[in-house]
């Protein structure tokens, strides 16, 4: 159901490492935010007219499954959104096409997009998706996704660093 990946980074080694992993990559340069990165992808790979898919690189849960099944549900809907968990933020949004508004992820985003969606009168699709709303925005995070019994890369690389500190202090 994608056609391509491309990551944003100002960061040459997630560039070099995405890159090895099959995806296409677009150094942003100075960091300028994600909203800048977006628009500038938008724009370099010429997508104004395609459907854009954002999604944050911080939902260590998100599967591919849920990614398949959150691009189904926004089929006829020029936008959807993936709340985080606490609904302040905006962790995931389809674009149809990608510059049908400038997107505003930041601090509020959740609420920021329906308004902005309200006063514009998009019609839009809020899809609560458990993969795209847990996202890793503060220690405490870390520490749910270690004893929620995760089982995918990250959550493995958490606890073998629990493991050694727990022994270290022994």
């Amino acid at each position: 159901m994608v056609d391509s990946i491309t990551v944003v980074s100002a960061d040459r080694n997630v560039l070099r490492y995405v890159r090895q992993l099959g995806a296409d990559s677009l150094a942003e340069g100075r960091r300028r935010g994600l909203n800048n990165a977006i628009r500038q992808v938008i724009r370099k790979r010429k997508l104004s007219n395609s459907v854009v898919l954002v999604v944050h690189a911080d939902l260590p849960l998100l599967t591919s499954g849920e990614v398949c099944a959150f691009l189904k549900e926004a089929q006829d809907c020029p936008i959807a959104i993936a709340p985080s968990k606490d609904e302040t933020g905006t962790n995931a949004m389809l674009l149809n096409p990608a510059q049908i508004i400038h997107p505003a992820f930041g601090k509020e985003s959740y609420r920021r997009h329906l308004s902005i969606l309200d006063r514009k009168r998009i019609p839009f699709k809020v899809q609560r998706i458990r993969g795209f709303g847990f996202d890793i925005d503060e220690p405490n995070d870390l520490l749910e996704l270690m004893h929620n019994g995760a089982r995918n890369k990250t959550a493995r690389f958490l606890r073998a660093i629990r493991n050694r500190d727990y022994q270290r202090a022994a």
